[in-house]
């Protein structure tokens, strides 16, 4: 198996050593690690499908081989979604964890198409961002967030002087991507943006600004 090295600390904010990323038809319903759910979930999909939809001749047909490999799938990842973090999308999912030989069971499992794995290089220490000629302290990415209360969000960072993502000044929407963040050296600055959506911060990053 061919790891791709990665010189970043971009592996899940530098906190896992591996990452693998694969496929899986209809993977974010095996998102809560439940069977019920998994049952309750194909069931809307087919219904929404067969009724919605028309049954157009593009979608998904076999429901009974999608639905058992998302319990494979489950029954598989029982032991190790403690240790590692899953983000699991509509097809697409991604691992990271610490331990290679976890990554390499994930990666032979039958009824997945492994995309990549890759093993950081960490270049600073882990909850830490390197960025040169940033002279703040803190870097802290917003949540995806709707809210008519994003005008004043951004009203806020320019009011304060705080650093943010320059596309999040361009725009006029109540909505925030979860790519988006402020640079702040204190947390108090964090608070203030809270009170206005409460939990809109996703995590916070030292930023480690030495070349």
């Amino acid at each position: 198996m061919i790891l791709l090295e990665e010189k970043t600390n971009q592996l899940y904010f530098n906190q896992y050593k591996y990452k693998i990323g694969f496929e899986l038809a209809h993977l974010n319903a095996a998102r809560h690690r439940s069977h019920i759910s998994i049952i309750k979930s194909i069931a809307l999909r087919k219904n929404y499908n067969a009724i919605l939809l028309k049954g157009a001749p593009w979608l998904d047909r076999d429901w009974s081989s999608i639905e058992t490999n998302l319990h494979r799938f489950v029954d598989d990842i029982a032991d190790i979604k403690q240790d590692g973090r899953f983000i699991l999308g509509y097809r697409t999912g991604y691992l990271y964890h610490n331990d290679y030989n976890t990554i390499v069971r994930v990666s032979q499992l039958p009824y997945i198409q492994v995309h990549n794995i890759r093993w950081a290089n960490p270049q600073c220490a882990p909850n830490t961002i390197k960025l040169r000629n940033n002279l703040f302290v803190y870097r802290s990415y917003f949540k995806s967030t709707f809210s008519h209360k994003v005008k004043n969000i951004v009203n806020t960072i320019k009011r304060n002087g705080l650093g943010c993502s320059p596309t999040l000044l361009k725009r006029d929407t109540n909505h925030i991507a979860s790519g988006y963040f402020v640079d702040h050296n204190h947390m108090s600055e964090l608070i203030m943006l809270q009170l206005i959506i409460p939990g809109c911060i996703r995590k916070t990053l030292n930023i480690d600004n030495n070349k």
